[in-house]
């Protein structure tokens, strides 16, 4: 059983009594739905239909001391071109560790793990590519009619 002293019992009552008087004075009208939300991401974001693809280059940080990359092409048709690629060390990208490159195509996947090709079959995995196919995760979540739910509101600057 842990154990706490009478002051830090105190404190963390107090605390915990400050959310719940806050939260009791949040009226659940003023509370968006998650639909309201993202239709204001939409509107301040821009419309987003007319872009026809995107590109995105990322150099991660250091895994178990090795350099990483990962690059993503989408496009507006449900193609999806991803390569991740380890590299040995941190400094220095000669020595290729591991490479894997997926490429959906509207349902189909391919995945080449270090120059070796596979077909991907299995259903749930396939969801999930056709899903991150979306140029905006956003939009899929919208046009496939899936049901969102608020976990939490967050004040962004």
């Amino acid at each position: 059983m842990l154990s706490m002293s009478p002051f830090k019992f105190k404190a963390h009552l107090f605390c915990i009594s400050l959310l719940l008087f806050f939260a009791i004075k949040i009226k659940a009208q003023d509370i968006p739905t998650p639909n309201q939300i993202f239709e204001r991401y939409m509107q301040v974001s821009g419309d987003f239909s007319n872009i026809a693809n995107t590109r995105i280059l990322m150099s991660a940080e250091p895994i178990n001391g090795n350099a990483m990359d990962l690059i993503t092409i989408k496009d507006s048709t449900h193609r999806l071109y991803q390569k991740i690629t380890l590299y040995e060390g941190v400094t220095s990208k000669k020595k290729k560790l591991f490479e894997v490159i997926h490429l959906y195509n509207r349902g189909i996947l391919q995945k080449i793990i270090n120059g070796k090709l596979k077909i991907i079959t299995d259903k749930s995995i396939l969801d999930q590519f056709y899903l991150d196919s979306y140029i905006f995760s956003e939009m899929a979540y919208r046009n496939e009619n899936y049901k969102t739910v608020l976990e939490g509101i967050e004040k962004i600057k």
